[in-house]
C-alpha cells in the first residue's frame, strides 16, 4: 500500500483518515470569488470606493481658528468676574482674617533716657543755629521725619552724655527714662544718632526734640525748657568721654 502524502506540502499526511479528504480546488476558487465580490460590494459595511480609486491618506482636520488677543482678554475678564465669589473671600471672611491676624511684633529696644547739656540750674536753652533761624519770631515746624537719616531742626539730646563719641563736658540734665512728650505738647523725639543707623546725621546716641506743629521759635524753646528736666551730673572740663564718674 502506497504512503499517503499531503498534496499541499508533499509530506507524509499524518492526519486522521476522515480529515484526509482531497482538496477541491474548484470549490476553493469559488469561495475566494465570493469573498472578493463582497469586498467590492457597496452593501458591505467595510466597503470604501476610495480603496479602489486612489490610495487612502490620513488627512488631519484643519485647526480651529483661535480668537484674537482682545477677545481672549475679554473672555478672561468675564471668567474672573463670574468666578469672583468662588475664589475671592467674602467681606465676612476678610474681617475674620483681620481679627485672627497676629499683631506685628513691636520694635525691641532698651529703655532710653535723654540728657541735655546746660548749667547747674537748667538744661541749655535752644540755640537759634539749632533751628536755622535769624529771628525768634520765625515759625518752626511742623516736621514729620520717617527715617533716622532725616534731618530736622530742634533741641539736641543724648542718651549717654559720657559716651566717647559725644565729646562734650559740663553739667547736664536728664528726662525720665523712656520719656515721651505729652499729647498736645507739639513736641516729639527723633532718633537720629549713628547708633540707630549709619546713615543718621548725628553722633552716637543723639536724639532731637522737634516741633510737630507750627509755632514760633521762641515758643518752641519755651516748651522744651518746660519739660521735666532734672539735674543729673557734670563732666569736668578737660575730661570727655566715659570716665566712669557719673
Amino acid at each position: 500500500m502506497s504512503e499517503l502524502r499531503d498534496p499541499a506540502s508533499d509530506r507524509p499526511d499524518d492526519r486522521p483518515p476522515d480529515a484526509r479528504a482531497p482538496i477541491d480546488a474548484g470549490r476553493t476558487k469559488e469561495v475566494d470569488a465570493v469573498a472578493d465580490a463582497k469586498s467590492f460590494d457597496p452593501a458591505t459595511p467595510t466597503y470604501d470606493p476610495r480603496d479602489h480609486l486612489e490610495p487612502r491618506e490620513s488627512r488631519a482636520e484643519p485647526a480651529a481658528q483661535l480668537p484674537d488677543r482682545p477677545t481672549l482678554v475679554a473672555l478672561g475678564a468675564k471668567i474672573r468676574a463670574e468666578s469672583k465669589d468662588r475664589f475671592e473671600p467674602s467681606d465676612a471672611e476678610k474681617l475674620a482674617a483681620e481679627v485672627d491676624r497676629p499683631a506685628p511684633a513691636a520694635e525691641h529696644r532698651d529703655p532710653e533716657q535723654l540728657h541735655r547739656f546746660g548749667n547747674k540750674s537748667r538744661a541749655g536753652p535752644v540755640r537759634d543755629r539749632d533751628l536755622g533761624i535769624d529771628s525768634w519770631d520765625k515759625l518752626v515746624g511742623p516736621y514729620a521725619p520717617t527715617s533716622p537719616a532725616d534731618i530736622v531742626p530742634g533741641a539736641s539730646t543724648f542718651i549717654d552724655p559720657r559716651h566717647p563719641d559725644v565729646g562734650m563736658n559740663g553739667p547736664y540734665h536728664r528726662l525720665p527714662v523712656d520719656f515721651q512728650p505729652p499729647e498736645g505738647s507739639g513736641l516729639a523725639i527723633h532718633r537720629d544718632g549713628k547708633d540707630v543707623s549709619p546713615d543718621a546725621p548725628h553722633k552716637w546716641g543723639h536724639r532731637t526734640i522737634y516741633a510737630t506743629e507750627a509755632m514760633t521759635a521762641a515758643e518752641f524753646s519755651e516748651r522744651v525748657a518746660a519739660l521735666p528736666w532734672e539735674y543729673a551730673d557734670s563732666i569736668p572740663r578737660g575730661r570727655r568721654g566715659n570716665d566712669g564718674n557719673r
